[in-house]
Protein backbone atom coordinates (compact mmCIF):
# COMPACT_ATOMS: atom_id res chain seq x y z
CA UNK A 1 0.00 0.00 0.00
CA UNK A 2 1.38 3.41 -0.93
CA UNK A 3 2.05 5.53 2.16
CA UNK A 4 0.94 9.13 2.57
CA UNK A 5 4.18 11.03 3.22
CA UNK A 6 2.46 13.82 5.14
CA UNK A 7 1.32 11.24 7.69
CA UNK A 8 4.90 10.34 8.48
CA UNK A 9 5.83 13.57 10.21
CA UNK A 10 2.80 15.75 10.89
CA UNK A 11 1.48 15.86 14.48
CA UNK A 12 1.72 12.07 14.54
CA UNK A 13 5.14 12.72 16.08
CA UNK A 14 4.55 11.28 19.53
CA UNK A 15 6.98 12.80 21.91
CA UNK A 16 7.64 10.13 24.49
CA UNK A 17 7.43 6.88 22.50
CA UNK A 18 10.99 5.83 21.73
CA UNK A 19 11.79 4.51 18.26
CA UNK A 20 15.04 2.58 18.00
CA UNK A 21 16.84 3.34 14.75
CA UNK A 22 20.17 2.09 13.56
CA UNK A 23 22.91 4.72 13.64
CA UNK A 24 25.23 5.31 10.73
CA UNK A 25 29.01 5.00 10.78
CA UNK A 26 30.84 7.63 12.82
CA UNK A 27 33.36 9.99 11.34
CA UNK A 28 36.95 9.87 12.54
CA UNK A 29 36.50 13.16 14.39
CA UNK A 30 33.14 13.98 15.87
CA UNK A 31 31.79 16.34 18.47
CA UNK A 32 31.15 14.70 21.83
CA UNK A 33 28.80 16.42 24.26
CA UNK A 34 29.60 16.38 27.97
CA UNK A 35 26.40 16.61 30.01
CA UNK A 36 26.73 18.80 33.09
CA UNK A 37 23.23 18.08 34.37
CA UNK A 38 20.50 15.48 33.95
CA UNK A 39 18.45 18.26 32.34
CA UNK A 40 21.06 18.59 29.60
CA UNK A 41 21.07 14.82 28.99
CA UNK A 42 17.27 14.67 28.80
CA UNK A 43 17.13 17.64 26.43
CA UNK A 44 19.78 16.13 24.16
CA UNK A 45 17.93 12.80 24.15
CA UNK A 46 14.68 14.51 23.17
CA UNK A 47 16.41 16.30 20.32
CA UNK A 48 17.94 13.07 19.04
CA UNK A 49 14.62 11.26 19.32
CA UNK A 50 12.84 13.86 17.20
CA UNK A 51 15.58 13.69 14.56
CA UNK A 52 15.37 9.91 14.33
CA UNK A 53 11.64 10.09 13.66
CA UNK A 54 12.18 12.00 10.42
CA UNK A 55 13.74 8.94 8.79
CA UNK A 56 11.74 6.17 10.47
CA UNK A 57 9.03 6.07 7.81
CA UNK A 58 9.16 6.25 4.01
CA UNK A 59 12.68 5.67 2.55
CA UNK A 60 12.23 8.76 0.38
CA UNK A 61 12.83 10.87 3.45
CA UNK A 62 16.49 9.83 3.43
CA UNK A 63 16.83 12.34 0.60
CA UNK A 64 15.73 15.29 2.75
CA UNK A 65 18.18 18.17 3.11
CA UNK A 66 19.55 17.75 6.62
CA UNK A 67 20.93 21.27 6.84
CA UNK A 68 17.52 22.72 5.98
CA UNK A 69 15.83 20.35 8.44
CA UNK A 70 18.14 21.68 11.14
CA UNK A 71 17.56 25.28 10.05
CA UNK A 72 13.80 24.87 10.28
CA UNK A 73 14.00 23.09 13.64
CA UNK A 74 16.35 25.70 15.14
CA UNK A 75 14.18 28.57 13.97
CA UNK A 76 10.83 27.20 15.12
CA UNK A 77 11.45 25.65 18.52
CA UNK A 78 8.58 27.67 19.92
CA UNK A 79 4.82 28.01 19.61
CA UNK A 80 5.22 30.61 16.85
CA UNK A 81 5.17 28.35 13.78
CA UNK A 82 4.53 29.99 10.42
CA UNK A 83 1.46 28.93 8.43
CA UNK A 84 3.38 29.39 5.20
CA UNK A 85 4.53 25.75 5.42
CA UNK A 86 1.09 24.44 4.51
CA UNK A 87 1.43 25.60 0.90
CA UNK A 88 5.10 24.60 0.72
CA UNK A 89 4.37 21.05 1.84
CA UNK A 90 1.51 20.73 -0.63
CA UNK A 91 3.95 21.70 -3.40
CA UNK A 92 6.62 19.35 -2.05
CA UNK A 93 4.50 16.30 -1.23
CA UNK A 94 1.44 16.97 -3.38
CA UNK A 95 -2.15 17.66 -2.32
CA UNK A 96 -2.60 14.08 -1.08
CA UNK A 97 0.83 13.79 0.53
CA UNK A 98 2.11 11.01 -1.73
CA UNK A 99 4.55 12.91 -3.97
CA UNK A 100 8.15 13.97 -3.41
CA UNK A 101 8.89 16.86 -5.78
CA UNK A 102 12.61 17.59 -5.36
CA UNK A 103 12.06 21.04 -6.86
CA UNK A 104 10.91 21.97 -3.35
CA UNK A 105 13.43 19.80 -1.50
CA UNK A 106 15.13 22.63 0.40
CA UNK A 107 12.00 24.57 1.35
CA UNK A 108 10.10 21.35 2.07
CA UNK A 109 12.89 20.06 4.31
CA UNK A 110 12.97 23.34 6.20
CA UNK A 111 9.21 23.21 6.72
CA UNK A 112 9.37 19.64 8.01
CA UNK A 113 11.96 20.83 10.52
CA UNK A 114 9.66 23.67 11.53
CA UNK A 115 6.69 21.38 12.03
CA UNK A 116 8.68 18.90 14.12
CA UNK A 117 10.01 21.72 16.31
CA UNK A 118 6.63 23.40 16.72
CA UNK A 119 4.90 20.11 17.54
CA UNK A 120 7.59 19.17 20.05
CA UNK A 121 7.44 22.56 21.76
CA UNK A 122 3.65 22.45 21.95
CA UNK A 123 3.72 18.99 23.54
CA UNK A 124 6.31 20.03 26.10
CA UNK A 125 4.35 23.18 26.86
CA UNK A 126 1.08 21.25 27.25
CA UNK A 127 2.84 18.87 29.62
CA UNK A 128 4.03 21.88 31.67
CA UNK A 129 7.59 20.61 31.29
CA UNK A 130 9.37 23.57 29.68
CA UNK A 131 11.25 24.12 32.92
CA UNK A 132 12.71 20.61 32.58
CA UNK A 133 14.17 21.32 29.15
CA UNK A 134 17.27 23.11 27.84
CA UNK A 135 16.20 24.14 24.33
CA UNK A 136 19.76 24.74 23.16
CA UNK A 137 20.64 21.18 24.11
CA UNK A 138 17.49 19.95 22.31
CA UNK A 139 18.80 21.68 19.19
CA UNK A 140 22.20 20.06 19.63
CA UNK A 141 20.62 16.62 20.01
CA UNK A 142 18.53 17.16 16.89
CA UNK A 143 21.62 18.19 14.91
CA UNK A 144 23.58 15.15 16.06
CA UNK A 145 20.64 12.86 15.47
CA UNK A 146 20.38 14.03 11.87
CA UNK A 147 24.08 13.36 11.38
CA UNK A 148 24.00 9.97 13.14
CA UNK A 149 26.76 10.99 15.54
CA UNK A 150 24.59 11.08 18.66
CA UNK A 151 25.77 7.76 20.12
CA UNK A 152 29.21 9.22 20.67
CA UNK A 153 27.59 11.33 23.40
CA UNK A 154 24.67 9.14 24.49
CA UNK A 155 24.09 5.46 23.75
CA UNK A 156 20.78 4.22 22.40
CA UNK A 157 20.23 2.32 25.66
CA UNK A 158 20.86 5.42 27.77
CA UNK A 159 18.64 7.53 25.51
CA UNK A 160 15.83 5.01 25.81
CA UNK A 161 16.16 4.96 29.61
CA UNK A 162 16.20 8.76 29.90
CA UNK A 163 13.13 9.16 27.70
CA UNK A 164 11.31 6.37 29.49
CA UNK A 165 11.91 8.02 32.87
CA UNK A 166 10.78 11.36 31.49
CA UNK A 167 7.62 9.84 30.02
CA UNK A 168 6.79 8.27 33.38
CA UNK A 169 7.33 11.57 35.19
CA UNK A 170 5.03 13.36 32.72
CA UNK A 171 2.41 10.66 33.19
CA UNK A 172 2.64 10.97 36.97
CA UNK A 173 2.37 14.73 36.75
CA UNK A 174 -0.77 14.35 34.65
CA UNK A 175 -2.25 11.91 37.16
CA UNK A 176 -1.50 14.28 40.02
CA UNK A 177 -3.14 17.13 38.13
CA UNK A 178 -6.23 15.04 37.44
CA UNK A 179 -6.41 14.01 41.08
CA UNK A 180 -6.34 17.66 42.11
CA UNK A 181 -9.18 18.38 39.68
CA UNK A 182 -11.15 15.41 41.02
CA UNK A 183 -10.62 16.60 44.60
CA UNK A 184 -11.79 20.06 43.63
CA UNK A 185 -14.89 18.57 41.99
CA UNK A 186 -15.65 16.57 45.11
CA UNK A 187 -15.32 19.66 47.28
CA UNK A 188 -17.52 21.60 44.87
CA UNK A 189 -20.12 18.82 44.86
CA UNK A 190 -20.19 18.72 48.66
CA UNK A 191 -20.86 22.46 48.77
CA UNK A 192 -23.49 22.05 46.05
CA UNK A 193 -25.45 19.42 47.99
CA UNK A 194 -25.30 21.52 51.14
CA UNK A 195 -27.01 24.32 49.22
CA UNK A 196 -29.56 21.93 47.68
CA UNK A 197 -30.65 20.59 51.05
CA UNK A 198 -31.30 24.15 52.25
CA UNK A 199 -33.82 24.88 49.46
CA UNK A 200 -37.29 25.45 51.01
CA UNK A 201 -39.58 22.49 50.38
CA UNK A 202 -36.82 20.29 48.92
CA UNK A 203 -37.55 16.55 49.16
CA UNK A 204 -35.52 13.40 48.65
CA UNK A 205 -36.90 10.49 46.62
CA UNK A 206 -36.66 7.67 49.13
CA UNK A 207 -33.01 7.13 50.05
CA UNK A 208 -31.69 7.44 46.50
CA UNK A 209 -29.86 10.72 46.94
CA UNK A 210 -32.08 12.24 44.23
CA UNK A 211 -33.82 15.44 45.37
CA UNK A 212 -36.65 17.34 43.75
CA UNK A 213 -37.94 20.89 44.11
CA UNK A 214 -41.53 21.69 43.19
CA UNK A 215 -41.76 24.85 41.11
CA UNK A 216 -45.40 24.35 40.09
CA UNK A 217 -47.34 21.39 41.47
CA UNK A 218 -49.03 19.15 38.93
CA UNK A 219 -52.61 17.97 39.31
CA UNK A 220 -52.28 14.61 37.54
CA UNK A 221 -51.02 11.24 38.65
CA UNK A 222 -47.51 9.87 39.10
CA UNK A 223 -45.75 7.47 36.72
CA UNK A 224 -44.13 4.17 37.63
CA UNK A 225 -40.54 3.23 36.80
CA UNK A 226 -41.76 1.45 33.65
CA UNK A 227 -44.03 4.20 32.32
CA UNK A 228 -43.64 6.19 29.13
CA UNK A 229 -43.25 9.92 29.80
CA UNK A 230 -43.45 13.10 27.74
CA UNK A 231 -41.59 16.11 29.07
CA UNK A 232 -39.58 19.17 28.29
CA UNK A 233 -36.29 19.50 30.14
CA UNK A 234 -33.27 21.74 30.59
CA UNK A 235 -30.11 19.98 31.77
CA UNK A 236 -27.39 21.84 33.65
CA UNK A 237 -24.17 20.71 35.27
CA UNK A 238 -25.06 21.29 38.91
CA UNK A 239 -21.70 22.25 40.37
CA UNK A 240 -21.17 25.14 37.94
CA UNK A 241 -24.62 25.68 36.46
CA UNK A 242 -23.67 25.45 32.77
CA UNK A 243 -26.53 24.46 30.45
CA UNK A 244 -25.69 21.23 28.64
CA UNK A 245 -28.91 20.35 26.82
CA UNK A 246 -32.45 21.64 26.35
CA UNK A 247 -35.45 20.01 24.71
CA UNK A 248 -36.84 23.49 24.13
CA UNK A 249 -34.29 23.82 21.34
CA UNK A 250 -35.58 20.59 19.74
CA UNK A 251 -38.66 20.12 17.53
CA UNK A 252 -40.64 18.91 20.53
CA UNK A 253 -40.55 17.44 24.03
CA UNK A 254 -38.79 14.17 24.75
CA UNK A 255 -40.95 11.00 24.67
CA UNK A 256 -39.25 8.09 26.35
CA UNK A 257 -39.77 5.05 28.54
CA UNK A 258 -38.37 5.41 32.05
CA UNK A 259 -36.87 1.95 31.83
CA UNK A 260 -34.31 3.23 29.32
CA UNK A 261 -33.07 6.33 31.14
CA UNK A 262 -30.55 7.08 33.86
CA UNK A 263 -31.45 5.89 37.38
CA UNK A 264 -31.90 9.47 38.57
CA UNK A 265 -34.67 10.07 36.03
CA UNK A 266 -36.28 6.69 36.53
CA UNK A 267 -36.65 7.09 40.29
CA UNK A 268 -37.06 10.86 40.24
CA UNK A 269 -40.05 10.89 37.91
CA UNK A 270 -42.02 8.59 40.24
CA UNK A 271 -42.24 11.54 42.68
CA UNK A 272 -43.52 14.02 40.07
CA UNK A 273 -47.13 14.70 39.11
CA UNK A 274 -48.33 15.18 35.55
CA UNK A 275 -48.76 18.84 34.61
CA UNK A 276 -46.21 20.11 37.08
CA UNK A 277 -42.85 21.84 36.79
CA UNK A 278 -39.95 20.59 38.90
CA UNK A 279 -36.24 20.62 39.37
CA UNK A 280 -34.48 17.26 39.78
CA UNK A 281 -31.08 17.17 41.52
CA UNK A 282 -29.24 13.98 40.61
CA UNK A 283 -25.93 12.81 42.14
CA UNK A 284 -23.21 11.48 39.88
CA UNK A 285 -23.81 7.90 41.08
CA UNK A 286 -27.24 8.03 39.42
CA UNK A 287 -26.30 10.04 36.35
CA UNK A 288 -24.23 9.65 33.22
CA UNK A 289 -23.83 11.55 29.98
CA UNK A 290 -21.80 9.09 27.94
CA UNK A 291 -18.10 9.31 27.15
CA UNK A 292 -16.52 12.61 28.16
CA UNK A 293 -19.45 13.85 30.24
CA UNK A 294 -18.94 15.86 33.43
CA UNK A 295 -18.19 13.89 36.57
CA UNK A 296 -20.53 15.60 39.01
CA UNK A 297 -24.15 16.31 39.99
CA UNK A 298 -26.73 17.11 37.32
CA UNK A 299 -29.80 19.32 37.55
CA UNK A 300 -32.86 18.91 35.33
CA UNK A 301 -35.64 21.47 35.03
CA UNK A 302 -38.67 19.33 34.13
CA UNK A 303 -41.98 20.36 32.58
CA UNK A 304 -43.95 17.12 33.01
CA UNK A 305 -46.47 16.97 30.15
CA UNK A 306 -47.85 13.44 30.14
CA UNK A 307 -47.28 9.79 30.98
CA UNK A 308 -48.81 6.43 30.14
CA UNK A 309 -48.21 2.70 30.01
CA UNK A 310 -45.17 1.41 28.18
CA UNK A 311 -45.66 1.67 24.43
CA UNK A 312 -48.41 4.30 24.52
CA UNK A 313 -46.30 7.47 24.21
CA UNK A 314 -42.65 6.65 23.55
CA UNK A 315 -41.40 5.44 20.16
CA UNK A 316 -39.86 1.97 19.84
CA UNK A 317 -36.75 1.55 22.05
CA UNK A 318 -34.31 1.65 19.13
CA UNK A 319 -35.66 5.09 18.16
CA UNK A 320 -35.58 6.64 21.63
CA UNK A 321 -33.10 9.37 22.51
CA UNK A 322 -32.25 8.70 26.16
CA UNK A 323 -29.80 9.76 28.83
Amino acid sequence: MKKNLLFLFLPAIILFTVVSCGDGEEEDTIEVVEFETSKDKLSYALGVDNAKRVFSGDPKFEALDREMLKKGFDASLSLDVSNECQLTLQQFLGPQGYDFDTTYLESGSECIGKIIAGTFYAQISDAEALGDINLDMVRKGFEHGLSNIDTASLSVIDRTAVLDDFGKSIQQKGQNKQQAIDNSNIAGADAFWTRVKEIPGIKQVGTTGVYYETIEQGSGGKPSETSDVEAHYILTYGAIGDTLESSYNAPGPIKINLGSVIPGWRTGFTALRKGGKYRLFIPHAQAYLGSGGPQGPLVFYIEFINFGAAGTIAPPPQQQQGF
